[in-house]
């Protein structure tokens, strides 16, 4: 399995927004989103999972554990964006008792991906606290780490001396 790629992150990111040539019609099959915004919303994500408590390790593109967290989160930021935008051009019309408003679309999307995100972070906050106490596994010596001459990592000792 070859490593992946910022180039690879940000096609898979496209993918999963859908911001393909074809399915963009009412853009006039442009992609609404350039890759180096992609790019940008990625590296958002990245920086934003590894400043999250406990900092014990940095983690690049190559070597991510979980690919699809750092897709959602990256998403949730390019839908961001996209919805600043799209309130700033926000529109709606009326004409004979039809109202047609596209605004609220971004809003329930962004409240189901953030419920997503969120969910990922406290796995990953989990993850990271898991790797943290395994990097101090066995770093910080105890008094009591040899009790009655058995150190407690020598389970078939213990059970042989049969208290």
């Amino acid at each position: 399995m070859a490593v992946p790629t910022k180039n690879d992150y940000i096609e898979s990111l496209r993918k999963f927004v859908k911001d393909l040539v074809a399915k963009n019609i009412l853009l006039k099959f442009q992609v609404e989103n350039e890759d180096d915004f992609l790019g940008l919303f990625l590296d958002m994500a990245l920086s934003g999972l590894n400043s999250m408590p406990p900092p014990v390790a940095s983690f690049a593109y190559a070597n991510f554990p979980f690919c699809a967290t750092l897709l959602h989160k990256a998403a949730l930021e390019c839908l961001i964006s996209n919805d600043i935008v799209k309130s700033r051009n926000d529109l709606t019309y009326s004409d004979g008792g039809i109202t047609v408003n596209d605004g609220p679309k971004y809003q329930y999307i962004i409240q189901v991906l953030q419920r997503i995100v969120d969910k990922e972070e406290d796995y990953w906050r989990q993850y990271l606290i898991n790797l943290n106490i395994q990097m101090g596994w066995g770093g910080v010596s105890s008094p009591y780490a040899n009790l009655h001459a058995l150190t407690y990592t020598n389970i078939k000792t213990f059970l042989s001396v049969g208290f």
